[in-house]
């Protein structure tokens, strides 16, 4: 069950200017000052206050939800976590790093598809010894210790640059 409040912002150009100077002048800051420094802050914060609410009320709604036994501080400073660590990659903008190197591949996998956003590199890419060497159109079979790496690209056009402008 949810609750609502109700608050909107003050329209402060809606004041009639002669009402609110005529209930100024009548208000205990005029009429009945404070003689100590703090204490006439606080009267006039009040005064100010009162006379603000009267001709220019706020007024909005929002909606109050009842407190959930599974949700806590900790949950959400572990969501803040999460999030922080997920955009971490994204805002140092690492582009050329942010890649698994050839050589961390190990030996026992024959066949790697990278996935690849824009052109087709259907070629097979063969790793060995810490660099590739290519071979077009290679049918061998797969020799165990070394793999084969394809690059398929995406099926169609995803942004007009060089490499979408080949035959798809």
């Amino acid at each position: 069950m949810s609750v609502t409040k109700t608050i909107r912002p003050r329209k402060l150009s809606a004041i009639n200017i002669e009402d609110f100077l005529s209930d100024i002048r009548l208000s205990r800051q005029c009429t009945d000052p404070a003689v100590v420094v703090c204490d006439l802050v606080e009267q006039y914060n009040n005064e100010i206050c009162l006379l603000l609410d009267k001709h220019a009320p706020s007024l909005k709604t929002v909606v109050l939800r009842p407190h959930q036994p599974w949700f806590s501080n900790d949950l959400l400073q572990a969501k803040r976590a999460r999030r922080a660590a997920e955009m971490a990659p994204r805002a140092a903008n690492r582009g050329e790093h942010s890649y698994i190197p050839e050589n961390f591949l190990p030996n026992c996998i024959n066949l790697v598809i990278w996935g690849h956003e824009h052109d087709c590199q259907l070629d097979l890419f063969k790793k060995d010894a810490k660099k590739l060497i290519i071979q077009p159109g290679s049918s061998r079979i797969f020799q165990p210790g070394s793999s084969r790496i394809i690059q398929p690209g995406s099926s169609i056009a995803t942004s007009l640059i060089f490499g979408e402008s080949k035959q798809k």
